[in-house]
């Protein structure tokens, strides 16, 4: 990765642009959710005929957008409680920021998968250990391959 001098600071940032980017899906999240609760529940969603499903529907979307709010809460709540360490010429782990040879960068920790952060000139990919990719990499090495050799892991941090 480019301009990487001090591994825990880099880490930090990331830390916080991927805690800044979930707080506010969390509050789009949730207005939308309101949004859809309100509508549920309005007067004009009251249905006419058993063919009328409009509050239903906001109501199961306004169940979904809230589960989502909770599972955005709570990888907020695991991303605050990591500490970011030092992790160079140790085997991968959460909290890990990886480089391989296929030029992707990837941060795994426990929260914001499928996130993908650009700083200083990189774009690093977030990933999680229960992802099959995640998974692959926990316990590996620099120089290790993964996906059946086709990708070597290039740097640690």
């Amino acid at each position: 990765m480019k301009n990487i001098t001090d591994p825990i600071k880099y880490k930090s940032d990331l830390k916080k642009i991927l805690i800044n980017n979930l707080q506010a899906k969390l509050k789009d999240t949730l207005e939308s959710a309101n949004s859809a609760h309100g509508g549920a529940t309005h007067s004009d969603a009251i249905a006419k005929s058993k063919y009328d499903t409009h509050g239903l529907e906001l109501s199961y979307l306004a169940g979904s957008l809230f589960e989502r709010a909770k599972s955005l809460e709570l990888a907020i709540t695991r991303l605050n409680a990591w500490k970011v360490i030092n992790q160079v010429n140790c085997p991968v782990d959460r909290g890990c920021l990886i480089r391989c040879s296929n030029n992707k960068n990837y941060l795994l920790v426990d929260g914001g998968a499928g996130e993908v952060l650009k700083y200083k000139e990189n774009t690093i990919q977030v990933i999680t250990p229960e992802s099959p990719l995640g998974s692959e990499l926990l316990g590996l090495y620099e120089e290790d391959e993964i996906q059946d050799g086709k990708v070597v892991i290039t740097e640690i941090w």
